[in-house]
Formats: structure tokens, C-alpha cells, sequence
């Protein structure tokens, strides 16, 4: 989802108040919140669940970056659900990516009179899931024992994967013990680092490999500084 206006925001509130873990994926750098009323919604993400993008930081979210933001979001989920929509609707471009990745595509059908539910019902003509019970959001709902079975081997060989690739090392690249020498026990804002690598997407993938084998961790605010102190 995402941390726009409307059903998006309300939809993070009620998994952030069920004890649920969500993801944000926005149109900017992780560290932009937008809208900007947002924020308080955007630490509570942060808190419970994750946001993420594939800008850098700093970058302001355009018009043209929705899409390519869509273009994720679908990537990331088992099932999309479309509730309502306009012919023009930008959640018809995120329908049309995941049904172009394989996922499975419901919409929530409504009165034909109504410019908001022309997207969803033109959906539902074009093939997509009549939305009418929660269960059908279950990643593993409608499918038959073998499918469910293979479904499940193939998650356990993807987490075995994960856990491999990004088992902690105690080697370091050299712009990995750059970084260790500028991370002291004080807490680093990430832009102060980045001001001391010429090769800005170099630093942002070190960063984000120390992170995952826990050699760093992020704090509130974008600040940095070694696990443990």
C-alpha cells in the first residue's frame, strides 16, 4: 500500500491498530513523507512494517514516479485488491502490472452508475476475481492441497536463500570500512556520511548490505551507528 489520502492511509491505521505488520511503497526517497500531514502515519509504518522505494534519499515524489512505484507494489504482493476506481484510476495501472506478473487480481463490484466503480467492475469483466468474502485475501485460499504444498517449499527454499545471502560477514569492502571508521558510538545523520563518498549509489548499497547483515543499524531521524553501541 501506499500513504496517500483515503483508504490507503486507513487501511496502514487499521493493520498498525490489529497488531498487523505493513508496507508503505512511495513515489519518493524512503526519508520524504508523502503528503506531508502524513508523518505521524509514516513512524507508525516505520514502527510496525517498513517503506520502501527505489529512489535515494531526498527525492521529491513526481508525477512520473507513480507508476514505476505501482509497478513495485504489485511486484511485492500475492493478491491485489482493487475496492474502487475510476475508468482513469492510477490502482487500474497497478491492476494491469499485477496481472502481468502472474498475481491474482480481485475487485470489489458495485452500482454501474457510479464513476467510482466503473474501474472495478470493468475489472471484473475483464476477468478479475469478484471480491465478496475476507478469506479470499488469504494468500492460500482456493488452492488445492498439492498447489499449497509447493507453495510452501518454495517459501522455505526462498527464506533459506535470504538467510544465506545475507548471513553477517567479517569482511569488508572498502567502502564498508570507510563507513565503520566514520560510524563511531555517536550517532551519524546519513547525508553528513554521504557528503564523504564521490559515488553516492556505491554508499547507498554498502549501507544498505551492513544493514541487513546487522553491522549497522538506522535510527529515527535518518541517523546511522554501529549495532550495539
Amino acid at each position: 500500500m501506499v500513504m496517500a489520502k483515503g483508504i490507503d492511509s486507513y487501511a496502514h491505521t487499521a493493520c498498525i491498530k490489529s497488531g498487523g505488520y505493513t508496507l508503505a511503497f512511495v513515489a519518493g526517497g524512503a526519508d520524504v513523507c508523502y503528503p506531508k500531514e502524513h508523518r505521524e502515519l509514516r513512524e507508525a509504518v516505520i514502527q510496525n512494517g517498513a517503506v520502501i522505494s527505489q529512489y535515494p534519499p531526498n527525492t521529491q515524489a513526481r508525477a512520473n514516479q507513480f507508476p514505476v512505484r505501482n509497478y513495485l507494489m504489485s511486484a511485492w504482493s500475492h493478491k491485489v485488491l482493487v475496492v474502487e476506481a475510476g475508468e482513469k484510476s492510477g490502482s487500474l495501472i497497478t491492476a494491469g502490472l499485477a496481472a502481468e506478473q502472474g498475481r491474482q487480481v480481485l475487485a470489489v463490484p458495485n452500482n454501474i452508475y457510479r464513476p467510482e466503480s466503473r474501474g472495478t467492475n470493468l475489472l471484473i469483466a475483464k476477468g478479475a476475481e469478484i471480491y465478496l468474502k475476507e478469506r479470499q485475501l488469504l494468500i492460500n485460499h482456493g488452492k488445492g492441497f498439492a498447489e499449497e504444498a509447493e507453495n510452501n517449499r518454495e517459501s522455505k527454499l526462498l527464506k533459506n536463500a535470504v538467510k544465506s545471502k545475507f548471513k553477517p560477514q567479517k569482511t569488508f569492502s572498502p567502502v564498508e570500512k570507510k563507513l565503520m571508521e566514520l560510524i563511531t558510538a555517536k550517532p551519524q545523520h546519513i547525508e553528513k556520511l554521504c557528503l564523504s563518498f564521490s559515488n553516492r549509489l556505491s554508499f547507498l548499497e554498502a549501507l544498505s548490505i551492513m544493514e541487513l547483515e546487522e553491522k549497522i543499524e538506522r535510527l529515527p531521524g535518518g541517523m546511522i551507528r554501529k549495532t550495539g553501541c
